[in-house]
């Protein structure tokens, strides 16, 4: 009996914890608002369909429990495809695939970083971000 409970309470917790995802935005002032009312920064997750390393992130770094939590905490993530948003292709022409772009809530770029992120990276780089605007707001 105890065996059946733990084998459940193991398959539960595992179920709970993959089903939560990133909530994807979509570029717009409604978002830039949104971040305002909310008091965050946005999470801009520059991305292609030929980029093989985009399709790493998205399945691992943005799956992983730890950052999903801090995205939720501080950011309003907005994935954009290069090809659907090409007014960003333009604005940001440094930033590869994938790229992650943090905002602050004015549309005002406050740092970027090229490259896939492993969850651990992306994790303390959030963090490292949300702090460091916190503290410079007080």
């Amino acid at each position: 009996m105890i065996r059946l409970f733990v084998t459940l309470a193991f398959l539960f917790s595992f179920q709970t914890a993959t089903a939560a995802e990133i909530q994807w935005h979509d570029w717009s002032a409604a978002t830039l608002q949104k971040a305002q009312q909310e008091d965050k920064l946005i999470l801009l997750n520059m991305s292609a369909t030929w980029c093989d390393f985009c399709k790493k992130m998205k399945a691992t770094t943005y799956k992983d429990a730890d950052v999903l939590a801090e995205i939720d905490k501080n950011y309003i993530a907005v994935y954009a495809d290069e090809a659907e948003y090409p007014e960003l292709v333009k604005r940001f022409p440094k930033v590869g695939r994938p790229g992650t772009i943090i905002l602050n809530a004015d549309d005002e770029v406050v740092i970027y970083k090229n490259g896939y992120l492993k969850p651990q990276w992306m994790l303390w780089f959030l963090q490292a971000v949300a702090q460091e605007v916190a503290a410079a707001a007080k």
